[in-house]
């Protein structure tokens, strides 16, 4: 699994890699937890972006799961220091291909950690899930991860 995790994690960067440079609003890193994979987000303003995530769901066999969410960042919750500490929630979707290829809606919430120059963030999130296709069930997603913006 972990010889996927980083060939998947190689594939991502190379062809990230042109897309961001032009802009620095992309961010690639890890996620662990439920699922645990790679993890993606783009910045589509300063507290707005999309983010995803190519990984392996641990409590589904190592069935492989794929989301993507719309997010929106609350700066005002939280003083710090140094760097920002922003409140995130959004809506998006989930397949996991499995033995019965579900697909279903996420609710993200989390908290990020992002430096004084925003080039690494650190977050964890509780994501509920319902899924609709093959059938509609409720679960629970979430985990702690890392993101480093690319150059």
């Amino acid at each position: 699994m972990m010889k996927r995790l980083l060939t998947l994690a190689v594939v991502l960067v190379a062809a990230a890699r042109p897309a961001a440079a032009a802009d620095n609003r992309l961010a690639l890193g890890i996620m662990v937890g439920e699922p645990t994979g790679i993890s993606g987000k783009y910045w589509l303003g300063p507290d707005r972006a999309i983010d995803g995530g190519a990984s392996w769901s641990v409590s589904h066999d190592n069935a492989f799961d794929l989301h993507a969410d719309y997010l929106f960042h609350d700066f005002g919750w939280f003083e710090t220091g140094s760097g920002y500490l922003p409140l995130y929630y959004g809506v998006g979707g989930r397949l996991l291909m499995d033995d019965r290829n579900r697909l279903g809606v996420r609710v993200p919430v989390g908290l990020s950690y992002l430096t004084d120059t925003r080039r690494v963030e650190f977050f964890m999130e509780a994501a509920p899930i319902v899924d609709l296709v093959p059938d509609t069930e409720f679960e629970m997603g979430g985990g702690l991860g890392v993101r480093f913006l690319l150059p």
